[in-house]
């Protein structure tokens, strides 16, 4: 941001001292000489802060100091032969209207450039998300750490209809009730756990779902997912997690019961009603049906499908298909995607985690 507002300004002055006419004309020369110190100084400071820091400098960074360089190297040539500096200060002094005229607007210039850039930065990190290394998936809302410093990630993708899934997430929260909270050392030290609602039904229905396919071009969908209504319990267990984060996997886990209620399983009143009689006893519905059919949650359970179709269509053989689980080494502090052990029961995933422990 100081970058772009700084050469925004250095070529407003160059333009100036190039037309040799205008309200900057007057003091061209030497604001030009104070900009390439300025930009020379901080590109010091922050390369030094790189070296110290980071493995390698960015391209974009080591163009930004040549320019910088460049520019000092130039502007020093014309306004030493002129004394620029020393016939500004003078005109200062004996304050020439048009001189500081020209100073106070550049500076005002800086300065407007610098905190419009600051406010379109921040307004856009509103709704912002930090793109994770490694082709990981976005962050879900159901994550459980055990640890401070977790060593790998525990991925697991589920949908609320599939039978399957609801016996491996059952088994995952037995396992959790035994390990977790029974024992100091355990498969899970170290492990940070997300979950992820995977209906096999493309959730965002204002879209075409040609997009949810496999390697093949064979569609995802599953017939139990569309007609069981599984979008709608994704939906809900998103926004449990979100309004109540300790009872997220509680509330995944606990609408798998509704399974053995006649079909379609999922209806708004089955699960407000499951989830106030086994989760949350003061749940408020009108929050719930709000959450369920927001744009932001609607927009999450794409991400999370669109991520596991884009897997999906990269595998080179076997059936793409949920329960799908991975777990994840974190070397050095960053989640490493390609060096991932693929799973698809919680058998595998213990028997990585103890390996790993090991």
């Amino acid at each position: 941001m100081y970058a772009a507002a700084l050469f925004a300004v250095t070529f407003v002055l160059s333009v100036a001292l190039l037309r040799q006419r205008g309200r900057i004309w007057p003091a061209a020369r030497p604001l030009l000489l104070v900009s390439a110190l300025l930009a020379v100084g901080v590109s010091v400071a922050f390369a030094s802060f790189a070296l110290r820091h980071f493995t390698r400098l960015c391209p974009y960074c080591l163009i930004i100091y040549a320019v910088s360089c460049l520019l000092l190297v130039s502007v020093s040539r014309i306004c030493l032969r002129r004394r620029a500096i020393r016939r500004w200060l003078v005109a200062m002094r004996a304050r020439s209207q048009a001189v500081i005229d020209a100073t106070l607007l550049t500076a005002t210039c800086f300065i407007l450039a610098l905190a419009s850039q600051v406010g379109v930065y921040w307004r856009a990190s509103m709704d912002a998300a930090c793109e994770l290394p490694s082709g990981m998936p976005p962050q879900p809302t159901i994550r459980h750490p055990f640890g401070d410093a977790p060593s790998r990630l525990v991925l697991i993708f589920a949908d609320p209809a599939c039978t399957r899934c609801r016996k491996e997430v059952h088994v995952l929260r037995q396992s959790l009730a035994k390990f977790v909270e029974r024992s100091a050392e355990t498969p899970w030290s170290g492990a940070e756990l997300w979950v992820y609602p995977m209906p096999l039904d493309a959730c965002d229905t204002s879209q075409s779902s040609q997009w949810f396919v496999d390697r093949e071009g064979k569609p995802l969908t599953n017939s139990d997912a569309r007609d069981h209504n599984a979008c709608l319990a994704a939906r809900a267990i998103e926004c449990i997690a979100e309004m109540s984060p300790q009872h997220g996997l509680t509330a995944f886990g606990e609408l798998y019961h509704l399974q053995d209620t006649s079909p379609p399983f999922f209806t708004f009143e089955k699960i407000e009603s499951a989830l106030r009689f086994t989760v949350e006893p003061k749940l408020d519905a009108a929050a719930l049906k709000a959450c369920v059919d927001s744009r932001a949650t609607n927009n999450r359970l794409d991400a999370y499908q669109r991520y596991f179709a884009e897997w999906c269509q990269q595998r080179r053989n076997g059936v793409c298909s949920v329960p799908q689980a991975f777990v994840v080494p974190i070397l050095g502090g960053v989640p490493r995607m390609d060096r991932a052990v693929p799973a698809d029961s919680l058998q595998k995933i213990l028997h990585t985690l103890q390996s790993e422990l090991h």
